[in-house]
């Protein structure tokens, strides 16, 4: 290939991935990269050779394999097939793959498809994850190399203990994630995938409530996606540091971990993650007691979950301006939002989030001796969540608080002990309206 030559046509994308396939070939790395970088330089003096050029880099990210042929080969076989198979309910998805769905491409998209799911179906996103680790084991190592193999069955154990997780299952959730570590141990050492197994741990150890290994999981996963070159990645990190400091009642440092989050996520590519980040950024402001910059922050997260059309964080959002509206002294204005939230969270039937709302209505009436309407909150509570097989202990301490109530001896810090249960037994952040939390 001559400098400045250029084809009286330009090469297809298939084209342009055999020309590069030539660096992929080489052994000694360094040569690959010098060929590699001459032949991009070459690619990028044509607009329409550029644009293919972007379209197999980005074909090379969806797919995860590092020789474009095998990507220009699957890409597009998988997602033909796909579309075979996503109409399928979970129950019956397992049972349609055949041979012809057993390479590389197939298994990256079931994959990305789980990740996906989990927005809608944790139920679903658990069953494509299976369907993934699943073809893996039918994968020829003498084809894709078994450390690039190991890498990818990394990434689909990991993305199925993830997907384990969100549905509550934390048992199998640990499982699948320490046969991930297994095959990252045989993989190729790439920065990228440890990162992605270390963050998905340390989201499972927050859950499990084992903190302090949550912030060691989570900050060497900042420090891989940091060297991957991924500020997105690093972001999401340090939203999850930033959940993290307020399970540990430390509003300050999430602040410091939700502020740097708001600067790595941006807003067009991760809406959803941006508009969690801002909303959990105004709720540590709120436990700070930074009330005043918290309620500067309503118009912005509330635009930002409408421009999603997020209804439910809309709602959470509503409940942390009766929050702020009490600290700033409006009771009244308070108690009309807590009511508005509780009675929308009892059509949903979203009860525990019902009964925290109504926790926060006791707290307040008890501060203004209101005895009466609060008995009748924790009533009203305990007839609700009686219907919903609720957890016994919760129950008997709500029942405790309308007898205390009936007698005028309940306190703000009898009810405050009583948010604290509720919110561990729903798995949330202590206190206030629970954070908004991305799987």
């Amino acid at each position: 290939m001559k400098d400045g030559y250029h084809p009286e046509s330009c090469p297809s994308v298939e084209e342009i991935a055999v020309i590069l396939e030539t660096g992929f070939g080489l052994s000694n790395r360094r040569d690959a990269l010098v060929l590699e970088n001459h032949l991009v330089d070459w690619l990028s003096g044509c607009v329409t050779c550029r644009q293919r050029l972007e379209t197999l880099q980005r074909w090379q990210d969806e797919v995860g394999h590092p020789n474009p042929v095998v990507v220009v080969e699957e890409r597009n076989r998988a997602r033909e097939l796909w579309r075979e198979l996503e109409d399928f309910p979970a129950e019956r998805l397992t049972e349609q793959l055949e041979e012809r769905h057993f390479f590389w491409a197939m298994c990256s998209l079931l994959v990305e498809k789980s990740k996906e799911a989990l927005a809608y179906s944790p139920a679903r996103s658990v069953t494509l994850a299976h369907a993934a680790v699943s073809l893996t084991v039918f994968l020829d190592p003498e084809y894709y190399s078994p450390p690039l193999l190991a890498d990818l069955r990394a990434r689909a154990w990991a993305y199925l203990g993830n997907a384990q997780r969100v549905a509550g299952d934390l048992e199998a959730s640990e499982k699948s994630l320490r046969d991930a570590m297994v095959f990252v141990s045989r993989g190729t050492g790439a920065t990228l995938t440890r990162g992605t197994v270390a963050d998905l741990l340390g989201s499972l150890r927050v859950d499990q409530r084992r903190l302090t290994e949550a912030v060691q999981s989570l900050q060497q996963a900042a420090d891989l996606y940091d060297r991957a070159d991924r500020p997105d990645l690093v972001g999401k990190v340090h939203l999850l540091l930033g959940n993290v400091a307020d399970l540990n009642q430390d509003p300050s440092q999430a602040i410091f971990h939700l502020t740097k989050a708001q600067q790595l996520i941006d807003e067009e590519d991760h809406a959803y993650l941006f508009a969690n980040c801002q909303h959990n950024l105004l709720h540590a402001l709120i436990k700070a007691g930074h009330y005043e910059e918290a309620e500067l922050r309503l118009p912005l997260v509330e635009r930002l979950w409408r421009k999603i059309g997020h209804y439910r964080n809309l709602l959470r959002l509503r409940w942390s301006e009766g929050h702020i509206r009490r600290q700033l002294g409006d009771s009244h204005a308070a108690l009309n939002i807590y009511r508005e939230v509780s009675a929308r969270f009892e059509r949903d039937r979203s009860y525990y989030d019902m009964a925290l709302v109504e926790l926060d209505i006791a707290e307040l009436l008890a501060g203004c001796n209101r005895y009466p309407e609060l008995a009748e909150a924790a009533d009203r509570a305990y007839r609700i969540l009686e219907q919903h097989s609720v957890h016994a202990e919760a129950l008997r301490a709500l029942l405790l608080l309308g007898e205390a109530a009936r007698a005028e001896t309940a306190t703000v810090n009898m009810i405050r002990t009583l948010i604290e249960l509720f919110s561990s037994r729903k798995g949330m952040a202590l206190g206030r309206s629970p954070l908004i939390s991305e799987p």
